[in-house]
């Protein structure tokens, strides 16, 4: 009886080497994705055929491609979170010790950041539209994760941050094309700022009951 369903992909799924950035749909199956993450994306890539399955008994599928996320209830796990949350729990650590906030990977790396909270309201788009897409979902800005760390350690008053060079086989830059998404449901202010503030709040708050 289930009528639409919508599954939570990935933009770790996308073959690597990137054919161009922004990343478009149109490229999500070509090639295979980076070896740092690629049993993760893999399996979430699987997860294409296996949502598609259900149409087999009548079900309408949608495919949500999902940037990097953060928000409250995230897992903060210094090693296993998402860039955001990583940070925030070092950045709590490091001011325990009046230390600087450990930063991995390159100076110019770069990310697209996603609060919970809109990537909750888009998937509730795709879901009620019931449109029949695989759909590129992210916040349309590209920050660097350099800027993103200075902004936590100035939160947290910390002496600043340090940089921890070849820390990670990372990808330096990876942004979505969001041309679909704004076409179908128009354009949502991110504010970065306050939704970032929000985050390290709640884990402050909550440090003690928190995933990490």
């Amino acid at each position: 009886g289930l009528e639409h369903f919508v599954y939570i992909g990935t933009v770790a799924s996308y073959g690597y080497p990137y054919k161009s950035l922004p990343l478009l749909e149109s490229d999500f199956f070509q090639g295979v994705p980076h070896a740092g993450e690629y049993g993760y994306a893999m399996a979430k890539r699987f997860g294409y055929d296996l949502a598609n399955s259900l149409k087999l008994n009548g079900t309408t599928v949608s495919y949500a491609v999902m940037t990097n996320l953060y928000g409250p209830k995230d897992n903060f796990n210094e090693k296993t979170g998402h860039v955001i949350p990583s940070l925030i729990s070092r950045g709590l650590s490091a001011k325990k010790e009046s230390k600087k906030l450990e930063v991995w990977g390159s100076q110019g790396d770069s990310r697209d950041f996603l609060y919970s909270e809109i990537a909750a309201t888009r998937i509730l788009q795709i879901l009620n539209s019931r449109d029949e897409v695989l759909i590129n979902v992210r916040s349309g800005v590209e920050r660097k994760v350099f800027e993103v760390a200075e902004f936590i350690a100035n939160y947290l008053s910390l002496p600043g941050i340090s940089i921890k060079s070849g820390a990670v086989n990372a990808i330096h830059n990876r942004t979505l094309s969001i041309a679909t998404l704004e076409n179908l449901y128009g354009k949502i202010n991110p504010n970065f700022e306050e939704t970032l503030s929000t985050t390290i709040d709640w884990l402050v708050k909550n440090l003690n009951s928190s995933r990490h």
